[in-house]
């Protein structure tokens, strides 16, 4: 072939993969029904708001990557309304060709996007579409000004596709909008959104000083009784990202929240800029009433990567009312100074000793404000939160410090759940873990870091199994719990050393009743490094039997002691002090419900009832 052809036919294939890239750029851009503006080429510069089925009737927004159609690359505005008021559906849905970005929807400033404002909406981003809110927030769910529960379905699927918000980077903090994405907002909602075969979440923050919240994904956090919130993480490649923190649950009851990551599916709470408004990078707690708050991971390659995670917490609370049921926020229009304070169905409110919550006027500067007197530092009253995390079947979890329950003395527990972390069937957790008053740790998983646990409960095994520490494991004060079966029972792995302190209470419960059974602790306990029992601990102050039935006889052998146990009784085991707040008061103490039954919850009852008749 001469100079000549070549030189042409180069600048053929040139000219064709110019006009491919031209054409891949192109986009169609159809809008139907309930539309506003229902122009498609006026969307492509637009200023205003779009709005998408509204006035009770439908309608739907579409952005096609095309190589031939209206030639409008995207569409943009300065909010996005899907679904705006009661009765009305709002469908928009953005498909690429799947390469990044290939079409898309832009929204600047202004009220950002809201999928649902009291109506029905989803939101569809697939083979690279994009949607993204610069410098405005994403809200996906919610009741908005009409009062009633919006339904939002939110799909991210294929590789390129793309939910993101950004914090803007110019101006002072108060400025600086956007960054945040709300599963769940504003009253009453329902919404689930689904982040597959590697698509791709973000809240991002503006690489600026203090962003305070932004770059945050709140998971049914701003929600009302009532509402769910579901985000998935499914398959490789899929991710979610927070540069700030995320957030998983209800700050009221009746919520019910989740994160799910499967299949290779991954989070992560990367800290893109110093001075993080929280230290918590994931936090996983729920009001203790008719709620949940769940993270959980299951496969190979699923993994949630964060700093510092903290399951359970802590919620301030006004009191209780005379039925003992715990009250967010009083009845404000009915507030007066040396008043009872009441809830919003008037019935009176008492604090935890039983004495009546009375209104009180505190000062800000000039300023007069009436408050409820558990409001005053000094009188607050904390509640404890549920939560839990499960990782399973080869997932891994990658942290500093995971802690399960809050390490607050000033937390009431009054739920029957305590905040849990269970690690099974091949779960791996990299990271330390402090497990304090009303937390679990269960499962025969493997936790790579130092555990100390601190006034919480450790029950091992998969009924049974063996739980794998590959450090050292201090057993400081709380329980750990062994179910013991005829065949089989559970044990743990200590490959570091193990301290069991003179506080600490081993349960034993037994699925069977023997008679004559010989048992020797130490073999529930494959320890690697030093064993060390500290000063204190004997089998008569610190062994407790479950589920022996009359007839029964268990002897039980530890350290070179040794001490029969007949029918169901137990040794007489105080329980640690930090278990019985407020439990004399107004008998709405919080016990732990394990996975093995009620045995636990009714020996601590029964310590209960021993301390109070003496």
């Amino acid at each position: 072939m001469d100079m000549q052809k070549m030189t042409s036919l180069n600048s053929g294939l040139v000219l064709l993969v110019l006009l491919s890239t031209a054409i891949s750029a192109r986009a169609t851009l159809i809008t139907s029904g309930q539309t506003f503006p229902s122009t498609p080429s006026t969307l492509e510069n637009y200023n205003g708001q779009i709005s998408v089925g509204y006035g009770g009737q439908a309608g739907s927004l579409e952005v096609n990557a095309s190589p031939s159609g209206n030639g409008i690359t995207s569409a943009e505005g300065s909010g996005l309304l899907i679904g705006r008021d009661t009765g009305s559906t709002g469908t928009v849905t953005v498909t690429g060709d799947g390469s990044a970005a290939s079409a898309k929807i832009s929204i600047f400033d202004g009220i950002g996007i809201r999928l649902t404002q009291g109506g029905a909406g989803s939101l569809s981003i697939t083979s690279g579409g994009l949607v993204e809110g610069r410098e405005s927030n994403i809200y996906l769910g919610g009741q908005g000004l009409t009062g009633t529960a919006g339904s939002a379905v939110t799909t991210i699927d294929g590789a390129n596709s793309l939910l993101m918000t950004q914090q803007g980077s110019v101006g002072e903090s108060w400025e600086r909008d956007g960054g945040r994405i709300y599963v769940g907002f504003d009253g009453q909602s329902h919404s689930t959104v689904t982040i597959s075969n590697g698509a791709s979440m973000q809240a991002l923050n503006g690489g600026v000083g203090d962003g305070g919240d932004d770059g945050s994904i709140w998971i049914g956090t701003s929600a009302d009784p009532g509402s769910t919130a579901i985000v998935n993480v499914d398959g490789a490649g899929s991710t979610m990202v927070a540069n700030n923190y995320i957030e998983v649950g209800g700050r009221s009851a009746g919520v019910n929240a989740e994160l799910n990551i499967t299949n290779g599916g991954s989070v992560e709470v990367d800290e893109g800029y110093a001075g993080s408004a929280t230290d918590i990078d994931v936090y996983i707690a729920a009001f203790p009433l008719d709620s949940n708050a769940a993270v959980n991971l299951n496969g190979h390659g699923s993994s949630l990567s964060a700093d510092d995670i903290q399951i359970g917490g802590t919620t301030a609370i006004v009191g209780f009312t005379g039925d003992g049921v715990p009250v967010i926020s009083p009845d404000w229009s009915a507030l007066a100074e040396g008043e009872q304070v009441t809830d919003g169905n008037g019935s009176l409110i008492y604090d935890y000793q039983g004495n009546p919550v009375l209104a009180e006027v505190v000062y800000f500067g000039e300023f007069a404000v009436t408050l409820p007197a558990t409001y005053v530092e000094g009188n607050e009253i904390y509640v404890k939160n549920t939560g839990a995390m499960t990782v399973e079947n080869g997932a891994e979890v990658n942290a500093h410090i995971i802690n399960v329950s809050k390490n607050d003395a000033d937390g009431l527990a009054i739920g029957d759940e305590p905040a849990t972390l269970v690690v099974r069937d091949g779960g791996i957790i990299n990271s330390d873990v402090n497990v304090y008053t009303d937390g679990l740790l269960t499962g025969d998983g493997i936790i790579a870091g130092p555990v100390h646990i601190e006034g919480g409960m450790v029950s091992p095994g998969n009924s049974p199994g063996e739980m794998t520490f590959l450090s050292d494991l201090f057993l400081n004060s709380g329980m750990l719990e062994f179910e013991i079966g005829q065949l089989e029972q559970d044990s743990i792995s200590v490959q570091g050393d193990l301290t069991l302190g003179s506080d600490f209470i081993i349960s034993l419960i037994f699925d069977f009743s023997p008679m004559g059974y010989l048992l020797d602790l130490e073999e529930l306990f494959d320890v690697s490094g030093a064993f060390t029992v500290e000063n204190g601990f004997n089998l008569a102050n610190n062994i407790q039997l479950l589920g022996l039935g009359a007839g029964a006889s268990v002897t039980t052998r530890f350290m070179g002691s040794e001490m029969t146990f007949a029918g169901d009784n137990m040794a007489s085991v105080p329980e640690p002090s930090s278990l019985l707040i407020w439990a004399l008061g107004l008998g709405l103490m919080g016990l732990m419900s394990p996975r093995k039954g009620e045995g636990v919850k009714s020996g601590f009852r029964r310590a209960v009832s021993d301390l109070s008749s003496g």
